[in-house]
């Protein structure tokens, strides 16, 4: 997955899309996918609230790949899209981690359901000590090369 900008959810009738914001810079070979999740009709003509749309958007990244850690990091890395060219950077490493590492269901469903990046840091704190572990030997080297918000270094900080 390649962020090229903050994602934005907006609404068409009974349809919920994930696009990238206006401006957005596309390499040429990149291929870009629109995630489309069909809402039942609300009925009367009125749009669920806000509560709502989230909850429809966190389900689309249930259904993405296994469900799983593939999921749960997509969700990560969208959330840490300001310093999208580290998470490019770091989201293989970290899914790698979820994978081998066997990350618990309540790892996976706390990134799956994370509203903001600085949440993350509550979902890591989850993982068993060696799992931790795992996790920052393999992203200490990214971090420590590269200049990472503070917000970001605080999510994945031990």
């Amino acid at each position: 997955m390649v962020v090229v900008a903050a994602p934005q959810i907006a609404t068409t009738g009974s349809a919920l899309w994930l696009v990238a914001g206006a401006g957005a810079a596309i390499t040429v070979g990149v291929v870009v996918a629109l995630v489309v999740v069909k809402r039942p009709s609300t009925g009367g003509g009125t749009e669920p609230g806000a509560a709502s749309r989230d909850a429809a958007a966190r389900a689309t990244f249930k259904s993405l790949g296994d469900g799983g850690c593939s999921a749960a990091i997509a969700r990560v890395v969208l959330l840490g899209a300001s310093d999208a060219s580290i998470m490019n950077t770091l989201e293989a490493p970290v899914l790698s981690r979820c994978n081998a590492d066997h990350w618990s269901a309540d790892v996976i469903a706390c990134c799956t359901d994370a509203t903001a990046l600085s949440t993350v840091h509550t979902c890591f704190a989850k993982l068993t000590p060696a799992q931790r572990t795992g996790l920052d030997s393999a992203i200490k080297p990214i971090l420590d090369a590269t200049a990472p918000s503070a917000e970001l270094r605080a999510t994945f900080a031990p």
